[in-house]
């Protein structure tokens, strides 16, 4: 497809009839399609990606309505998180950026440290929602989650949530008094099992 193609179809969908909702018990005011963030960086699972690509695609996702855009530290080592700030920097006030810390940094310096790096790599000096790219079965809940509490206190993150969470995982890091506002879990037509058990506790807890 010729360079710039891409954004032009996109412009024939007319995203610009976005609808807009809050996430769970946050104020955070999301689209209803969100841009994750993975594929731009291209490695063994999606192949080479241009970078001048990947920032226009960032760009036009922008301009056609979508303002919750989803990285994680593990995405191109950081790279992920940085071509979102070289598409995004000029709009900070306007999106919400959400990236993940990886279950090998859930020790509370761990999470420190991995919070300053994505915010380095973010160029910005605050993460909308900050998230637990996987639950880890060797760092308790409550050092991490103590690290996450006190991020929020120095206003280097707005919320947290977790990610691949299931029932169980959920139910122990919120007896463990975690206080999370989303679980980023895989879910479409042909995906449904988080239907049987862990939507009830979601829509419970308003997650």
């Amino acid at each position: 497809m010729p360079h710039g193609e891409y954004g032009k179809r996109l412009k024939l969908k007319n995203l610009k009839n976005m609808k807009y909702r809050k996430l769970g018990r946050s104020d955070l005011k999301i689209s209803s399609i969100g841009f994750g963030a993975w594929a731009i960086v291209g490695d063994a699972t999606w192949g080479h990606q241009d970078e001048e690509d990947a920032v226009n695609a960032v760009k036009t996702a922008f301009d056609e309505g979508i303002t919750f855009f989803d990285t994680a530290e593990m995405y191109g080592n950081g790279l992920s998180e940085k071509l979102l700030a070289k598409a995004l920097n000029n709009v900070r006030d306007k999106v919400v950026l959400a990236t993940k810390v990886k279950s090998t940094n859930l020790v509370y310096d761990g999470v420190l440290k991995a919070c300053d790096q994505s915010l380095y790599n973010l160029a910005t000096d605050y993460i909308d929602l900050y998230q637990i790219h996987w639950p880890s079965r060797e760092i308790p809940f409550e050092e991490s989650i103590s690290a996450l509490e006190y991020l929020k206190t120095k206003g280097k993150i707005r919320y947290y949530g977790v990610s691949n969470f299931g029932p169980i995982d959920l139910q122990n890091f919120l007896n463990c008094g975690g206080k999370p506002v989303s679980n980023q879990v895989a879910y479409n037509l042909l995906f449904r099992a988080v239907e049987f058990e862990l939507v009830p506790i979601m829509l419970k807890e308003n997650i």
